[in-house]
């Protein structure tokens, strides 16, 4: 199985199996933490998680252990530094977000994340260029 993660606010992830969609979580900011909605089977569950980034990662490895997914990648959307719209301080505080969500699950998977350009998974994945 393969979860694939988009980090940001918002955000969302998704884990993958035989190209066959198990789950999927979006999260988004809001004043008391992050609000999450988990669409499993044709139902929605919303949660509402601390204002840590790092509990959307802990929020997502707990799905994984309830579920005992036995991980076989971890794949994170890279950040991208556009040549003529330099935005250093946004491209410093995604990266950190990346590595607050994916760091719990790495250490409870024991699988090393890796990081992916946007256009690469878009047209590996979807078909897109």
């Amino acid at each position: 199985m393969i979860l694939g993660i988009d980090p940001g606010g918002p955000g969302a992830a998704v884990l993958v199996h035989k190209g066959e969609l198990c789950w999927s979580v979006d999260w988004r900011d809001s004043r008391r933490g992050w609000k999450t909605r988990l669409y499993r089977s044709g139902e929605v569950t919303h949660a509402q998680l601390t204002v840590r980034d790092s509990s959307i990662g802990g929020y997502l490895a707990a799905l994984l252990r309830i579920d005992q997914v036995a991980l076989k990648g971890l794949v994170i959307e890279a950040v991208f530094l556009h040549p003529k719209h330099r935005n250093v301080k946004t491209v410093v505080s995604l990266a950190r977000f990346g590595g607050s969500v994916a760091a719990p699950i790495e250490l409870q998977t024991g699988v090393t994340a890796k990081y992916v350009q946007a256009a690469v998974w878009r047209h590996r994945v979807l078909g897109l260029s």
